[in-house]
């Protein structure tokens, strides 16, 4: 008798085989991260979390602007900072040790660092077509979230995303409604990155305040790390640490890396305050990496 064939099976042996090199993938500024986790692979997304001031924002911004570095336009959503804000750090990220100088406020005395004038124009200029932010003046929806990241894609081909963070999208009178929007949120983040082929990094904030985490402290639904492919968490040195031996400022936690099934290891982070770069302490001349804008 003829074989007729059924839609959705087919036979193993004739599945494509996998060639790991020809995978699109966006590369870290953190070396661990490319060697173990194989890079951000298109079509997933990463989960980060950690307490506050942990420095999740600023890491991800700094892996923005590494994706820009590689040739590919970037949208964020940031709920966290005002949008003046969220471009100066990412401004003196992009700028680096070499190029800031001190300022002095002169109503609290207080000195800060800033771009200098002479290469703003410039870094601006790198990012201008490169680099998209989602302002949301007011209440907005999921749906809006997603009409503005599709429009992201198909009219600016952005393929890096970062949605800061998962808390500012939820609503609901009750915990059951909570925790089934987020389960449905991630559930079409997962989705955009599959159908654009993009890759989304989302923040996600932790159960606990204090302390080094666990995967199963990442707060709210379980769907959060059973649906990313990657999970990251970030842990910032105490000063009471530091003084005690600990030779860091920062210990970035894998916890679950799906393309190549690393997990469980960690990477000791340094961190340059006025340029408010992160560095691997193993790979410390990543601290003066120069952008395209050089």
């Amino acid at each position: 008798a003829k074989e007729v064939p059924v839609a959705g099976i087919v036979r193993l042996a004739d599945v494509q085989v996998l060639d790991i090199e020809s995978q699109e993938r966006v590369l870290s500024f953190i070396k661990a991260i490319n060697e173990r986790v194989g890079g951000y692979m298109m079509g997933q997304l990463s989960v980060w979390s950690g307490t506050n001031g942990s420095g999740k924002s600023t890491l991800l911004g700094q892996e923005l602007l590494y994706a820009i570095d590689q040739g590919y336009s970037v949208c964020a959503y940031s709920g966290e900072l005002p949008s003046p804000l969220f471009r100066y750090w990412i401004d003196v990220q992009a700028a680096g040790p070499n190029h800031l100088h001190t300022y002095v406020d002169l109503k609290t005395g207080r000195e800060w660092k800033k771009p200098d004038p002479a290469v703003i124009d410039k870094i601006r200029s790198w990012y201008r077509d490169k680099f998209f932010l989602y302002e949301a003046n007011g209440p907005f929806s999921l749906e809006d979230l997603f009409r503005v990241f599709t429009y992201a894609v198909r009219r600016y081909d952005c393929r890096v995303f970062l949605v800061d963070n998962l808390m500012t999208m939820m609503g609901g009178t009750s915990e059951y409604e909570y925790y089934r929007k987020q389960s449905d949120t991630v559930a079409k983040l997962v989705e955009f990155a599959h159908q654009y082929h993009v890759h989304v990094h989302l923040v996600a904030h932790p159960r606990k305040t204090l302390g080094r985490m666990t995967k199963m402290d990442v707060a709210g639904s379980g769907d959060i790390t059973n649906l990313a492919d990657n999970v990251f968490a970030i842990y910032r040195v105490t000063r009471e640490e530091k003084q005690s031996g600990w030779a860091c400022d920062a210990i970035l936690d894998c916890f679950k890396a799906r393309f190549t099934g690393m997990q469980d290891f960690e990477v000791l982070m340094g961190f340059d305050d006025d340029s408010k770069r992160f560095y691997q302490m193993s790979d410390g001349e990543k601290l003066f990496h120069k952008f395209g804008w050089e």
